[in-house]
């Protein structure tokens, strides 16, 4: 049976099924990048003994923009990757027990891929962004809603500005300890971004 099955593939009798494609941008779309040395992104948390924050130093990913007016531009799709490896604490304990909270060696990236994303009017120049999408963290995926404040820039840089909480319960994270457990993460933590997203054709995407 299976040289009968492989002959006809050989022959073309038999078409084998494709994985879906979800091709390629609409023609009249550009493509953004992380302008890194112009972004920030810090991670935001507390315990039962004080605060604590974690600065992320390498966005990876891309924005997908259709037709845009100097206002307000048309989104099409958010693609997010966050190394691991470059979120960073001057306190290097904390740093090395979240690191092996999130199992870095097997998990090494933080990922957002939008579904749909909405637009409108914020300010006379400004406007808002609703992402709903997926999250991953340490290989746990949950449907999740992001919101942002954006405005067009003279350069044709984009700049966005928002926050998103999430629990590290939902993503299976156990909350990193220190001082033989006399200091506990919380659960809660809030993720803080203020980034710049330039057109890929330009050599500040990639710095």
């Amino acid at each position: 049976m299976t040289f009968l099955l492989s002959l006809l593939l050989t022959l073309g009798l038999i078409v084998p099924p494709t994985t879906a494609d979800p091709g390629p941008p609409p023609a009249d779309s550009a493509t953004y990048q992380f302008h890194n040395a112009e972004s920030t992104m810090t991670v935001y948390g507390s315990s039962n003994v004080r605060d604590w924050t974690m600065d992320v130093t390498q966005i990876n990913g891309s924005v997908t923009l259709g037709a845009t007016n100097q206002k307000m531009p048309s989104i099409q799709r958010i693609r997010v990757d966050i190394p691991v490896e470059q979120m960073v604490s001057d306190k290097d304990r904390l740093q090395r027990h979240a690191h092996e909270a999130l199992h870095k060696e097997d998990f090494p990236m933080i990922s957002f891929s939008s579904s749909d994303v909405q637009v409108t009017q914020a300010e006379a120049d400004s406007f808002s962004v609703v992402a709903s999408g997926k999250m991953t963290i340490k290989g746990n995926t949950q449907a999740v809603e992001l919101t942002a404040k954006g405005a067009q820039q003279s350069d044709d840089t984009l700049n966005v500005v928002g926050e998103h909480e999430l629990k590290l319960s939902t993503y299976d994270v156990e909350r990193p300890s220190l001082m033989f457990g006399a200091i506990k993460v919380d659960d809660p933590i809030r993720i803080g971004f203020n980034v710049v997203l330039a057109p890929q054709t330009s050599t500040a995407g990639t710095k």
